[in-house]
């Protein structure tokens, strides 16, 4: 667990002190560097292929994506106070590929699949809802109380499904088909949000850090 105290910075065209935030970046294959505005230069640790950039001023920055033989990834990214910006499954193309038209047989790899939509409902249930069905499907048997107007943010990754709400942070139990404390941010009180990076790490504020888990 790797926490990152967000701090504060003077803004320059502002005239004021802001909190900071940040821009987390994960690609396929391993990236070699990202640069930030033309100045941050970051390469990632060995073995990974991810990269974190904290301290950023709230504002457009510009990101450039690099890896040898492949095309660049290049992008504005909007960066607000207290918020980490994630830019993921980013797909490296090679230089010297070739392209050639498929045949009517072979299903293109850019076909739209609509995944289903995870909610809460004022009922305190988790639900399902499939692209073509009416009625949302209950993946919890057991309410959590959820108030007059909850406010709450969900992350999903494949199977695994985090609520955030009231400060902490459930996940959600396929096998007892029940939201449970989530063990990893139990030690926290003030989380704001909290999302998957990968199938084995989440990212996650509380008060004015942001903390990889």
């Amino acid at each position: 667990m790797i926490p990152y105290s967000m701090g504060y910075r003077f803004d320059f065209e502002k005239l004021k002190v802001v909190a900071t935030g940040g821009i987390y970046v994960r690609t396929q294959p391993a990236l070699d560097k990202v640069t930030i505005d033309s100045k941050i230069l970051l390469k990632p640790s060995l073995f990974s292929n991810w990269v974190f950039v904290p301290n950023l001023l709230p504002g457009d920055h510009n990101i450039v994506v690099e890896k040898i033989g492949y095309y660049s990834y290049i992008k504005t990214l909007p960066v607000q106070e207290k918020e980490v910006v994630k830019v993921e499954n980013i797909l490296f193309i090679k230089k010297d590929s070739k392209f050639e038209p498929l045949s009517a047989k072979e299903k293109s790899p850019f076909d739209i699949t609509i995944k289903p939509t995870i909610s809460l409902g004022p009922d305190g249930i988790l639900y399902q809802s499939e692209p073509n069905e009416k009625t949302p499907k209950p993946l919890t048997t057991n309410a959590i109380k959820v108030g007059k107007k909850p406010v709450y943010k969900i992350s999903v990754l494949d199977q695994n499904i985090l609520l955030t709400i009231n400060g902490s942070v459930l996940i959600y139990n396929k096998e007892k088909k029940d939201l449970e404390p989530f063990l990893a941010t139990s030690n926290y009180k003030k989380i704001i949000d909290c999302q998957w990076i990968n199938n084995y790490h989440v990212v996650f504020t509380d008060g004015e850090k942001i903390i990889i888990s």
